[in-house]
């Protein structure tokens, strides 16, 4: 393979990767920010936040409270979805790179799960940061819970949409229905 085809390859497989991690990322955010936008706008958190912020604003009704707890609630899980795009646009880019350098060294890639696992992990330095366990064990607990499963379906779909979105050994079809392999 020519050094121009060989560069334009591995363009190709970094845009994939980051699509993928992009796709994957998403999915992980909805995980993790849906079931903490249900924790949040049920009972006692809504009414700490609700107390303190019409304490800390006296001039304010409770109605202009309302509205922007409202709005700070819909903000959970579109944070956590941008947030889990640009994460996993970053983890595969890594993820590409990593499966560059294991092709040049002629070894078996990595798995995609792995990636979920140090995506866990880089969550959970998140959440160590933002004093998730200030809000109490249960609330950090469950913080914990839900960015296990969205790192595990992470991993899992960075892998799969990796696949997806094409590949070395993709077969294009051309208007005569042959066969033909997409890296020639």
């Amino acid at each position: 393979m020519s050094n121009e085809k060989r560069n334009l390859f591995e363009v190709t497989e970094y845009r994939r990767a980051a699509k993928a991690g992009l796709v994957a990322g998403l999915v992980n955010g909805l995980i993790i920010g849906i079931p903490l936008f249900a924790i949040w706008q049920g009972g006692s958190f809504y009414d700490f936040i609700a107390t303190s912020i019409h304490n800390s604003l006296p001039g304010y009704s409770t109605s202009d409270v309302n509205i922007l707890i409202t709005f700070a609630l819909i903000m959970i899980p579109v944070g956590t979805a941008l947030g889990g795009m640009l994460g996993g646009t970053i983890f595969g880019l890594m993820y590409a790179g990593i499966r560059h350098l294991d092709k040049q060294r002629n070894v078996r890639p990595i798995p995609s799960w792995i990636f979920g696992i140090v995506f866990f992990v880089a969550e959970l330095a998140i959440i160590a940061l933002t004093s998730e366990f200030h809000f109490g064990v249960a609330y950090g607990s469950t913080t914990v819970l839900l960015s296990a499963i969205g790192s595990t379906a992470f991993g899992y779909l960075l892998g799969y949409f990796f696949s997806r979105f094409g590949g070395r050994n993709r077969l294009l079809t051309t208007p005569n229905r042959v066969a033909v392999p997409a890296n020639v």
